[in-house]
């Protein structure tokens, strides 16, 4: 075993460590099991991540370890019993974690607290409430208005099924890395080589699907998310109205979702469902209702039918239809697009600064 592993699991159940081992290995990151004494004293103080088996917790003391750290997180079988959260409480653990239903959350938390400490940008999703909603055509718009910024923004499509946005942007014949090469990446990823690796449009990097429609795995889909991520900069991610496993999982991994809704009495039926899975995935979900000719509802409406805060209202305008079938949505958004754009910076730079 390492002397210093990333990750120490202070536990002497077997089957635990094997799980974690496993979890571990699906992150790109080496784990030390420690049980008592010196051992976990010092994984108290080195390691990046301390993993604590909650049948143990009540025999560690972390003033002996140096006092309370960042980035300890619990696993218990049964979480909802008081001296679990009490422990938890006592060792200043950020979550309690339930394995196997929470493998994927774990496998998050590891790649994300084993990161250089300094650089952590935040996600945005972007996801329709139906079918027809301009829900990519938002994302493009939040994703070029941040990536004039000094520190750049990155797109990254996460629905499958969308064509990929390489053709909003008009970069299908730019030269660079799409999921189609980096579905087999796993654990921890070079942030500066992945922001090399993809193509770029107007200082806008571009992670996009192609016309193939086969949704990434799930391991790639969170290893790239933590990468641009470390860029310090903003990720903004086209998300499907019915998420598949790595969609859901990029989801969990924002730190807001917005969802665009149809200003009608069906979308905003169906808006409701979406909003509701979106919600247990994030705890900050907004609603940018899109109006038009054929809109019966009034926003507030909408995002009352929804059970979501109301963000923006985004008028319905060809303009914008006609740019994005020219690719020309990269050179920045206009009028009412921009403002919404905008709004939604604004909103993702206030729950940065929150938190």
């Amino acid at each position: 075993m390492p002397a210093h592993a990333p990750v120490a699991l202070v536990s002497n159940d077997q089957r635990l460590a094997a799980d974690v081992r496993r979890l571990c290995a699906v992150a790109g990151l080496e784990l030390q099991i420690v049980a008592a004494g010196p051992d976990v004293v010092r994984s108290w103080r080195q390691a990046a991540v301390v993993i604590v088996d909650a049948e143990l917790a009540a025999f560690i003391d972390p003033v002996t370890g140096g006092g309370r750290r960042e980035h300890v997180v619990l696993v218990a079988p049964d979480v909802d019993r008081l001296d679990v959260w009490r422990n938890a409480t006592r060792l200043g653990a950020e979550q309690v974690f339930t394995l196997p239903a929470d493998d994927g959350r774990l496998v998050d938390h590891l790649t994300l607290a084993a990161m250089p400490a300094g650089v952590c940008g935040p996600v945005l999703g972007v996801m329709p409430g139906s079918g027809g909603a301009g829900a990519s055509t938002l994302a493009v718009a939040v994703a070029a208005a941040a990536a004039r910024r000094p520190a750049g923004a990155t797109l990254v499509d996460a629905d499958p099924l969308a064509g990929g946005l390489d053709l909003l942007l008009g970069a299908e014949h730019i030269r660079g890395a799409r999921w189609t090469e980096l579905a087999d990446v796993r654990g921890l990823v070079d942030p500066g080589a992945l922001a090399e690796s993809l193509p770029a449009v107007n200082g806008l990097r571009l992670l996009s699907g192609d016309r193939g429609g086969t949704e990434p795995p799930v391991e790639a889909m969170a290893a790239l998310l933590a990468a641009l991520r470390g860029l310090g900069s903003p990720v903004v991610v086209d998300l499907p109205h019915r998420p598949g496993a790595a969609a859901e999982r990029a989801a969990g991994m924002c730190t807001g979702v917005v969802v665009v809704v149809l200003g009608e009495v069906r979308a905003a039926a169906a808006a409701a469902r979406v909003a509701a899975s979106a919600a247990r995935c994030c705890d900050d979900v907004r609603v940018v209702v899109r109006v038009g000719p054929r809109s019966r509802l009034r926003p507030a409406e909408v995002s009352a039918a929804v059970g979501l805060p109301l963000l923006g209202v985004l008028q319905s305008d060809p303009a914008v239809a006609a740019a994005a079938d020219r690719g020309d949505l990269a050179r920045g958004a206009a009028g009412g697009l921009a403002g919404v754009a905008g709004d939604v910076i604004g909103w993702l730079d206030a729950l940065v600064a929150a938190s």
